[in-house]
């Protein structure tokens, strides 16, 4: 996509069309390395920081009446 947004502003993508009935980040499996592996998953963990990090891939479901 073309753009992107930080994981703190995933509840804007509801606001987009008024049959958006859920949304929800869908999360890497653990990486290998130290950073994906190790610090990565502590990161999104950690308060101050986890809606800092840009989100990967998000999934939107539809409500049946829109």
């Amino acid at each position: 996509m073309p753009w992107g947004l930080n994981a703190g502003e995933l509840s804007k993508i509801r606001t987009a069309h008024p049959g958006i009935a859920q949304v929800r980040e869908l999360r890497p499996p653990r990486g290998t390395g130290r950073y994906y592996g190790r610090v990565a998953p502590i990161l999104g963990r950690l308060p101050g920081v986890r809606n800092l990090r840009s989100t990967m891939t998000v999934e939107v479901c539809f409500s049946g009446a829109a």
